[in-house]
């Protein structure tokens, strides 16, 4: 069920640390580095090198309960 998939994928992004769940809901609400850079306080570049491992993080997580697509 697609509900279901979508609860589990939320409930295993708050299982990241702070800044990694705020740049994924960031990214899934179209947010773009820039302004996250500017709420997290943290440059443009560094942003966009923490979702690349925030979501490399998720996608591992997310393999090993088999949600991944």
């Amino acid at each position: 069920c697609i509900e279901e998939r979508n609860d589990t994928l939320w409930k295993t992004v708050e299982e990241l640390d702070e800044i990694d769940q705020i740049i994924i809901k960031g990214f899934s609400q179209d947010i773009s580095d820039i302004n996250l850079s500017k709420q997290l306080g943290i440059s443009q570049p560094a942003v966009h090198k923490r979702r690349i491992i925030s979501f490399a993080i998720l996608k591992e997580k997310l393999k090993n309960i088999d949600l991944w697509l």
